[in-house]
């Protein structure tokens, strides 16, 4: 082969292995991009579904606490109304001779129970309601997330993450305990219930 052939040969060849060696890293990036962002996008889907599934299970709980309130409220206007006609009968205005009866001193005691439970329901709702809306943001933020990666492939979504499995744990614990735990209540005393049910207006 002459030399100048051999020369622009040589010249090639050179060439080539520079655009394969300078041109691989981007190739290689470029490959890697797209992956990274599916892998984010499918973790963030993977969140959001757990976060629908966590919400619907606090949606059943917070159901099942509005009820039993609704069953505990009702039972309280029914003694309520029994305490005040046995007020009545005994022509009773004060609370000293109030509980001397042994009737009134029982429906009083349950009373002041079922309003710590009243109380206790209330609260467990109010938490499971922002339970769910606190749920709700986070699934609305992956799934912004999710359209932003498109755009941004080194977007972060490991502090989102985070939030959610804390938000997601710490439901799932009160989705899984019982609604109320009946030793830890602080039942108020008797005395402190008497104006809610004394026929006097002012005991």
């Amino acid at each position: 082969m002459p030399l100048r052939y051999r020369q622009r040969f040589r010249s090639q060849v050179a060439l080539a292995w520079a655009l394969v060696i300078f041109a691989w890293p981007a190739a290689s990036w470029a490959a890697a991009a797209p992956s990274d962002a599916v892998k984010k996008s499918e973790t963030l889907l993977a969140a959001m579904h757990r976060i629908d599934d966590m919400r619907l299970a606090i949606s059943g709980k917070r159901t099942r606490a509005e009820q039993v309130q609704d069953f505990v409220r009702k039972r309280q206007a029914v003694l309520a109304d029994e305490i005040r006609r046995r007020l009545q009968d005994l022509n009773i205005d004060a609370f000293d001779q109030a509980i001397k009866d042994d009737r009134i001193r029982f429906d009083l005691r349950l009373f002041a129970h079922l309003r710590a439970y009243s109380d206790v329901l209330t609260e467990r709702i109010a938490f499971f309601e922002l339970g769910d809306h606190r749920l709700a943001f986070y699934s609305a933020q992956a799934e912004d997330d999710i359209k932003m990666i498109q755009a941004l492939s080194d977007l972060g979504v490991g502090e989102l993450i985070a939030h959610i499995t804390e938000a997601m744990a710490n439901y799932r614990q009160a989705v899984d305990a019982p609604l109320m735990d009946a030793a830890r209540i602080s039942i108020p005393p008797m005395a402190q219930i008497w104006p809610q049910i004394s026929l006097s207006p002012n005991p």
